[in-house]
């Protein structure tokens, strides 16, 4: 596994302690390509994940916001359509008419 073979060689770059904390092994001792691979990936395996997001948000954000965009116009579109519908209004003013009745004939 890469990440055991290369942890003596890295340093936690998060903590407070980042600058002074001293690596297990020298990393010297590694071939160039990696030593490359350490400093850019390994150890900044923190940045690359936050910025993968912020990649993956930039790339998908347009067509997200067309998506829910047109999600919200449809759930605007119907509660209009609701809103002005005679025909819903005579169906829950004739509920109503009917809950008003059976409340009266109790009251009898």
């Amino acid at each position: 596994n890469v990440a055991k073979q290369m942890a003596p060689y890295s340093r936690d770059l998060t903590g407070p302690d980042a600058t002074s904390q001293n690596r297990e092994q020298d990393p010297l001792e590694l071939t160039r390509q990696d030593q490359i691979y350490l400093h850019t990936a390994f150890e900044l395996h923190h940045y690359w994940k936050s910025r993968m997001r912020a990649l993956w948000l930039s790339k998908n954000f347009e067509s997200d916001y067309e998506e829910l965009n047109e999600r919200i116009n449809q759930v605007v579109t119907v509660s209009e359509s609701l809103r002005d519908s005679v025909s819903l209004m005579n169906v829950l003013g004739l509920i109503l008419d009917i809950g008003n009745y059976m409340n009266d004939a109790n009251k009898q």
